[in-house]
């Protein structure tokens, strides 16, 4: 096996599922209507593959979500895009035969949204989104709500990427089946090639490993559809009888990316054996063997007339015709019984499909199921078959049985229709130009084929332009880079020995190293996503210190030295005290300025409620705030006489000192 990689993963949003914006509410004067507020959501969306230009889909309009009970005020505007993002990005269908590594190019796009509020016909504030990732996918709702913020990064994700399949390992394999795995490259750093790895298990128990596939400008956020059945690698060339393999991809470094999955080899001679492919709930395509009996079927609809056949009525002319004909072709195949319990469940995702195949000689035939639902948990059912019917998309209108032909048409090929600068995982151009979108036009005369028809520029297909440098693509021409980003964790060390506890670690994401062709924001985000991705028990343990246990120190300090107009010190600013469980741990405390008044008392770690208590001397008693900056907790501005609860503090040992502050508003 290779050595593995080290990777962070990214997020991205299924849109099978929803996916909402919330649009904060407007805050207006106390008293204010609200019946005229609306709010406006402008999604725009990644024309096409590694396009950096993106479209503008029409705008949608919503009311404030009415006031919850126990709430003062709506928690503002929900829109659903899912679907609208979701119509943008379709599946790609394996090609029968096609035995290189390919792109499918609309299953991901980058999107944003702009969303604006108004006041009647007044626009009050308008905001831009940083940019988001969409796959075309669907998770079980049930377990929705849990994983729809961590899948990518935890399940799909995680020490390596895991395939877009749910189908348990371990597969049997014909030698003549088509098999697909689909691998997702949403991680950095983003590899610049992908190598099929496979080792092979022969027969007198030795194995080898080899390099099967490559495909090079790998581009980050984008689904590859990798060959691995067993004539797809070449397997019958190998100089041995193969039992069984596995396959695993790697980057240009040898650095293992992905999963293993092993592959058992079925050499049975069936009677009947046929495949089914269909599109699973992550994108990809799954194969299912069907090695028990096959039939197919012919329903014929047809159209009868009724004529006059005058008055001679002879018996030759007929006063009943068959004006048209037209069928439907059935198949119904059986799975065999060599499911178990683990496959019979996975066939769930089979059921749930919404395309279906069937290899047939060398194409797939579009299918539609007639079967409305499966089986997928039993106790006592042994062994374990299925028997799935089918009718063929396509009608039937008459009979026919000829060869395949190679129609003779004039010739065409591709050229550039756009072109932008290539990004890497992190938003930086790369000192490549790319091109997006190519166009078919006429060899003969260059002229672009009526109707215009465009694909996306993918490595591996037809008319293929690569990507070459300029300077105008240069790093430096990024548009816009974050700036440096700093800070401690918020996971410490777990690991440390009995009287010690652990501490956070410094995480820093240098000035630069992430950009963005739409905004400051939108680089500053990225960044922000990384830092937070770091921010892991696993990083902690790692790079976190061990401290003796030691309590807290509480303190107060009291900075409100007056206004300037000769209200100073405890005349007219407010005199604190700090009280926790009705209890004064420090006593009234009049403007010290700095260092702070600490308590006798120290503070074990947990959580608590911490008031202070705030009095005057004389009035008029000036504004004021307090706040502990360690927790990030400010209250908002106070007057008069007073106490103020910080509810649910949690304090953790190895935390700076508890220090609450009183300043002037």
């Amino acid at each position: 096996m290779d050595y593995l990689a080290t990777m962070q993963h990214q997020k991205l949003q299924m849109t099978r599922n929803p996916i909402v914006v919330l649009v904060d509410p407007v805050v207006l004067a106390p008293g204010a209507s609200r019946v005229d507020l609306r709010y406006q959501l402008e999604l725009r969306i990644q024309k096409s593959f590694q396009n950096s230009q993106f479209i503008n889909l029409p705008i949608q309009e919503a009311s404030e979500k009415p006031v919850p009970d126990g709430y003062t005020i709506s928690p503002g505007a929900y829109f659903e895009v899912q679907t609208r993002i979701d119509d943008q990005l379709s599946a790609t269908p394996p090609v029968y035969a096609d035995n290189f590594i390919s792109v499918c190019p609309n299953l991901t796009r980058q999107y944003y949204y702009v969303s604006s509020a108004y006041n009647d016909e007044t626009l009050i504030r308008t905001e831009t989104s940083t940019t988001l990732w969409a796959i075309r996918a669907q998770m079980a709702m049930r377990h929705f709500s849990m994983y729809k913020d961590v899948f990518f990064t935890q399940v799909i994700g995680g020490q390596l990427s895991k395939f877009l399949t749910w189908q348990p390992d371990g597969k049997l394999v014909r030698t003549d089946q088509p098999e697909r795995l689909y691998f997702l490259t949403n991680f950095t750093p983003s590899p610049r090639s992908l190598n099929l790895r496979a080792r092979v298990y022969y027969a007198d128990n030795s194995a080898e490993t080899f390099t099967a596939k490559t495909v090079d400008n790998v581009t980050p956020m984008t689904v590859y559809s990798v060959p691995v059945g067993y004539s797809e690698l070449n397997l019958q060339a190998r100089t041995k009888p193969v039992t069984w393999y596995e396959v695993w991809l790697s980057n240009e470094n040898g650095e293992q990316v992905s999963e293993t999955r092993f592959y058992r080899i079925d050499r049975f001679a069936y009677e009947s054996v046929k495949y089914i492919v269909f599109q699973n709930s992550l994108g990809g395509y799954d194969t299912l063997r069907c090695v028990g009996s096959a039939s197919e079927s012919v329903s014929i609809n047809r159209q009868i007339l009724e004529r006059f056949t005058d008055y001679d009525y002879l018996p030759t002319v007929s006063e009943v015709l068959i004006n048209n004909v037209t069928g439907e072709r059935q198949i119904t195949v059986n799975v065999g019984n060599w499911l178990n319990a683990n496959h019979r469940e996975y066939l769930e995702d089979l059921a749930l499909s919404e395309e279906f195949y069937i290899v047939d000689g060398d194409e797939f035939i579009p299918l539609t199921p007639n079967f409305g639902g499966l089986t997928t948990q039993s106790n006592t059912e042994w062994p374990i078959e299925r028997t799935l019917s089918f009718t063929y998309a396509n009608g039937i209108g008459g009979y026919s049985k000829l060869p395949k032909i190679v129609p003779v048409t004039r010739q065409t090929g591709w050229k550039q229709w756009s072109v932008s600068c290539q990004l890497d995982a992190n938003g930086l151009r790369t000192g490549k130009q790319i091109v997006n979108e190519l166009v078919k036009y006429y060899l003969d005369s260059g002229e672009n084929v009526r109707p215009i028809t465009t694909k996306a520029n993918i490595s591996g297909t037809d008319g293929y332009i690569p990507p070459w440098d300029t300077g105008a693509c240069a790093a430096s021409t990024t548009p816009f880079f974050n700036t440096f980003i700093a800070g401690q964790s918020n996971f410490k060390k777990s690991t440390c020995g009995n009287g010690q506890v652990g501490t956070t670690w410094a995480i820093a994401i240098p000035a630069g190293s992430y950009g963005s062709e739409l905004s400051q924001a939108d680089a500053q985000a990225k960044a922000q996503t990384a830092w937070t991705a770091l921010d892991t028990q696993a990083n902690a343990d790692s790079s976190g210190g061990c401290i003796p246990a030691v309590n807290l120190k509480l303190g107060l300090i009291n900075y409100t030295p007056g206004d300037g107009n000769g209200n100073y010190g405890g005349s007219y600013n407010p005199i604190g005290a700090i009280m926790i469980n009705d209890v004064e741990l420090i006593p009234n405390t009049t403007y010290t300025g700095a260092p702070p008044r600490f308590s006798d008392t120290t503070l074990p770690a947990g959580t608590r409620n911490i008031d202070v208590r705030c009095m005057f001397a004389n009035v008029p008693t000036l504004p004021y705030r307090v706040s502990i900056p360690s927790k990030n907790q400010t209250s908002p501005v106070l007057s008069g006489p007073q106490t103020y609860r910080f509810a649910n503090i949690v304090s953790n040992w190895g935390d700076p000192d508890l220090i609450i502050r009183i300043d002037p508003a």
